[in-house]
């Protein structure tokens, strides 16, 4: 935090640098240096590297729980009506 600011920071590993001399650096401030680069927030891999992470087994879980429940099919009101069943209408 910047007095009453909150400033979000990323740990940045500079291009040939080792893990150690990775440093924490203000995101829009790499943004205003570094306009070009890919997109920001986006992955992006460097030499083959696996850039996803697939998280634990128990956040898959959770995942999978969030996911829209199958809704019980059923037809459109104006195709339900008793004419229908009659078939005085014709589609």
């Amino acid at each position: 935090m910047r007095g009453a600011k909150r400033v979000l920071q990323l740990l940045v590993q500079w291009s040939n640098g080792s893990t150690e001399l990775a440093t924490w650096e203000d995101l829009e401030t790499l943004k205003q240096m570094f306009p070009r680069a890919p997109a920001w927030g986006q992955a992006a891999s460097q030499q083959g590297e696996i850039v996803s992470n697939m998280g634990t087994a128990e956040q898959q879980e959770e995942a999978q729980s969030r996911a829209r429940p199958i809704r019980k099919p059923h037809l459109p009101t104006r195709l339900a009506g008793p004419e229908w069943a009659l078939g005085l209408v014709t589609p």
